[in-house]
């Protein structure tokens, strides 16, 4: 479980700002469903008052996450996991300047990335401030001290110190710390490096490439043969004679958003190889940062696409989809007949065409092979819509932390749905999903994008 909320916090982490408000929820109900396990990347706190105190345990724990490669501290959620909630809002106080002026009172370097996110889970109120991690580490100038219950003098920060994360705490980094810094440094360098290759790699085979400098944004050098630049200027109206770019790829990370990643990966699929897909770990990432994205049809119908050939989950990426354009896909992939794809396009039908189910799919079913036929008679004899989206496909009840979970309960609980959905995802991206779970989850993303 200690990997799972890990990868949670990570997942804010990754986003920052922008990262959405239901991966807070999806925090907290991890955290709270598991609360004897500590893990470095986040923090709980009960409630946060801004003393003296209180600043300076904060400042350690966000400078020491910031050093292990960021982290997330949760409001409103006590020692032992029991939700308790905010009594007021946090965002006046953590916001992103007021941080840095703290820390800069006994750092005066510090230039540490964070981002305070609120959410209102069954009626209380959660905070999570995302820490951001640092490429090179920070440690205090200046002594923090305050004054404790007993009126005598408490020192919660030393001059000098690395302070790094341990599972459940902030402690002085040892030895081994400092190695393991020191190698993550080196290899996230790596790793954004490669990402870039990648991507140069991946675009169309006639792309040309400007390099540019941050410090001179509007200018750089088109490459040619041989290494060789020429001088271009790189300016935002498409209507002048310099080139144009629609596109600016970030200089230090992999991709600058996760709309940056899906274009490229769709314009690969439209100019190149219109076999090329994407894996369904990948497509259950780009999922959970939805919110980032503004798909048209072409994307939607890529990502519809690939999830069909990968036996992934279809149907929110078939839900953005217009309904006649949904059908012409549908009948144009069912005529090709692919095996694996045809056993999940019947109940992308059955989802968002009920009415016109018999129609669409008994034009395809005499040259289908078995498999595909028998998914498409389920979804024509199916009772009713209700049965279908509750009981057609896989597992219908889930055994769950929480205790069992009927699909037809979460049918009436749309929040809940997505809550569940959204955990079952990660626990595939972790590897620790049952085959009943992943039964459920296939049953569950025909209920959460269903237009009902």
């Amino acid at each position: 479980m200690e990997m799972v909320l890990d990868t949670l916090a990570l997942e804010l982490v990754t986003h920052g700002p922008g990262a959405s408000h239901q991966a807070v929820s999806s925090l907290v109900r991890a955290v709270t469903a598991h609360s004897k396990v500590e893990c470095v990347r986040f923090e709980l706190k009960r409630e946060f008052s801004p003393s003296s105190h209180a600043w300076a345990e904060l400042a350690k724990d966000i400078v020491a996450m910031a050093n292990s490669g960021g982290g997330v501290i949760l409001f409103g959620v006590d020692d032992n996991g029991t939700r308790r909630g905010l009594p007021e809002s946090l965002l006046p106080v953590l916001d992103a300047a007021k941080v840095t002026d703290q820390l800069r009172r006994r750092a005066p370097s510090a230039s540490v990335s964070t981002a305070y996110l609120e959410r209102t889970y069954y009626g209380k109120l959660y905070g999570a401030l995302v820490v951001q991690p640092l490429r090179v580490p920070l440690v205090f100038d200046k002594e923090w001290g305050y004054q404790g219950t007993d009126g005598k003098p408490r020192i919660a920060i030393q001059p000098g110190v690395l302070y790094v994360r341990t599972p459940g705490k902030s402690a002085p980094a040892s030895q081994a710390d400092v190695h393991e810094i020191w190698e993550q440094s080196v290899s996230l360098a790596f790793e954004k490096t490669m990402a870039r290759i990648e991507r140069v790699a991946s675009l169309p085979f006639d792309s040309e490439l400007i390099v540019t400098d941050e410090g001179t944004p509007d200018s750089g050098y088109l490459l040619v043969d041989k290494g060789e630049g020429r001088p271009v200027r790189i300016v935002a109206d498409p209507d002048t004679p310099a080139v144009a770019l629609r596109e600016v790829l970030a200089t230090n990370v992999p991709y600058a958003s996760v709309a940056g990643e899906v274009a490229s990966q769709v314009r690969q699929w439209q100019q190149a190889d219109p076999r090329h897909a994407v894996p369904r770990h990948t497509l259950m990432r780009w999922w959970h940062e939805r919110d980032e994205l503004n798909l048209d049809d072409p994307a939607a119908e890529f990502c519809l696409l690939s999830a069909a050939r990968g036996r992934g989950y279809p149907m929110y990426w078939a839900s953005v989809i217009e309904p006649a354009h949904l059908r012409e896909i549908l009948d144009r992939e069912l005529k090709e007949a692919s095996a694996i794809p045809c056993q999940v396009y019947p109940y992308v039908v059955g989802v968002f065409l009920w009415d016109e189910r018999r129609e669409i799919l008994q034009e395809h079913e005499d040259h289908l092979s078995t498999a595909p036929r028998r998914a498409i008679q389920k979804v024509i004899q199916a009772g009713s819509y209700f049965e279908f989206l509750t009981s057609i496909r896989w597992a219908s009840r889930l055994r769950h932390s929480s205790g069992p979970i009927a699909m037809r309960e979460l049918f009436e609980d749309r929040q809940r749905a997505v809550e569940i959905f959204s955990e079952l995802l990660h626990a595939e991206l972790d590897g620790t999903i049952t085959p009943i779970g992943s039964g459920f989850a296939k049953q569950l993303d025909m209920v959460v994008h269903s237009p009902t």
